[in-house]
């Protein structure tokens, strides 16, 4: 993954009234039908974002937590958060 990989995914998420031309997947030119992995195309369907936002509000979870009480972390606060 690369940032403009990142950037072109988010701006599709957040502004799709911005996006234009086709919303279908691209083929590979080397016939069949195998489409593009989703490291080269913004339409192919990946967790990516999903998962860097659940794992950003887990760590922000487990910091606030630490934070509110100082030198009391414990490490099932992580678990608790996560489920």
């Amino acid at each position: 993954m690369n940032t403009r990989y990142v950037r072109a995914k988010l701006r599709l998420l957040l502004f799709p009234f911005l996006h234009k031309g086709h919303w279908n997947r691209t083929l590979e030119q080397a016939g069949g039908h195998k489409y593009k992995p989703p490291a080269s195309d913004v339409h192919a369907p990946d967790l990516y974002l999903p998962l860097m936002g659940f794992l950003t509000y887990c760590l922000l979870c487990c910091l606030s937590d630490c934070l509110s009480i100082p030198s009391r972390f414990k490490p099932e606060v992580r678990l608790r958060v996560a489920s």
